[in-house]
């Protein structure tokens, strides 16, 4: 998912209202403050974006306790076989009821036709959302598409997901930042996880997908190196 929050970083550059993040985990434990714990409540989507926020507090985590209240106001998880059914149910409940999530999607990166959203109705459950003839899913809390994109990124030719900006006379795909940006945000979003928020006991469908999957794309890059994926994913083992 870096493409996605590169280039949604890119996109609002010059706005401080906002958290983008992914494959961190996100705790909203509903304790009293005094038993809020990080080893109960917690799923790690793929891809969220939280607006209304401070956008350069640094954060290892997203704790709904020290973000006041805040759930994300977007999720996208990525699907495979062996998690596409916890994605449609258990966490699709959950985003619904509990998050609140106004605006969530689904894709499989290999099933270009599994592109598939919800988004949050006046009822507070999800209402499905209508691609276009495109196929595109319409993000009304970002103000942007979401659609496919065939093309070649870091020498890998695939279907990527990415965002668009519609324009008076065309609809254009936000880009990535410059090199050295991108490196910049590499380096922030790499960095090693702080062990003490890690949970003890990690259920499956609580983790990013990529874990689940073990060796998978994820939109622009492969979790394929087990050491810097135990690093950015805060491993459940003790050290």
């Amino acid at each position: 998912m870096n493409l996605l929050i590169d280039s949604l970083d890119h996109h609002w550059q010059h706005r401080n209202d906002y958290f983008v993040g992914g494959n961190m985990f996100l705790y909203y434990s509903a304790a009293p403050v005094k038993n809020q714990v990080k080893n109960q409540d917690f799923r790690g989507p793929d891809f969220f974006a939280v607006l209304g926020v401070e956008r350069q507090r640094d954060r290892k985590y997203w704790a709904i306790w020290d973000e006041g209240g805040q759930y994300p106001d977007v999720i996208i998880e990525l699907m495979s076989d062996s998690t596409a059914t916890i994605d449609l149910t258990t966490k699709k409940h959950r985003y619904e009821r509990t998050f609140k999530t106004a605006d969530y999607s689904v894709y499989d990166p290999y099933d270009p036709r599994s592109l598939q959203g919800w988004h949050l109705g006046e009822d507070q459950r999800y209402q499905a959302l209508q691609a276009d003839d495109r196929g595109w899913l319409w993000s009304q809390a970002l103000g942007l598409w979401l659609g496919l994109w065939q093309g070649e990124i870091h020498r890998e030719s695939a279907l990527w997901l990415r965002f668009y900006v519609q324009t008076a006379t065309s609809f254009n795909w936000i880009p990535k930042p410059p090199k050295n940006r991108h490196n910049k945000l590499n380096n922030r979003q790499n960095r090693p996880c702080n062990r003490q928020s890690k949970p003890n006991n990690v259920p499956s469908d609580s983790l990013p997908n990529c874990v689940l999957w073990g060796l998978i794309r994820l939109s622009d890059h492969r979790c394929s190196d087990h050491n810097r994926l135990e690093r950015s994913l805060c491993s459940s083992r003790d050290p």
